[in-house]
């Protein structure tokens, strides 16, 4: 399953197995969630999904860091017209509105 919702070629058939994901514990599922949040196919999903798993290192300040691929560019939108940069985050440099961000 990690390796099929790694695969964009599936599209957005690998939100479900995004979600699957939250009942596996360990380290590695967590990766793979934190990779696929610069997926837009599925990355509402991996959101969810790390919500459900309540990591640590999935949240708050440096997740681009801790992310493989490039970070986006402040003024470029994703797939859903959210503009990359600080003012879609809060003081506590979390994105406004992210699932589990108090």
């Amino acid at each position: 399953m990690i390796e099929l919702v790694q695969e964009p070629k599936h599209g957005t058939s690998r939100q479900m197995l995004a979600l699957a994901l939250a009942r596996f514990s360990g380290e590695r599922p967590i990766r793979v969630l934190i990779n696929l949040l610069r997926d837009n196919d599925v990355n509402g999903h991996a959101v969810m999904a790390l919500g459900k798993l309540g990591a640590p290192m999935a949240c708050g300040p440096g997740i681009e860091d801790r992310a493989e691929g490039e970070s986006a560019t402040p003024g470029e939108q994703d797939a859903h017209g959210v503009e990359a940069g600080p003012k879609n985050r809060g003081s506590s440099g979390r994105l406004r509105g992210a699932v589990g961000t108090g």
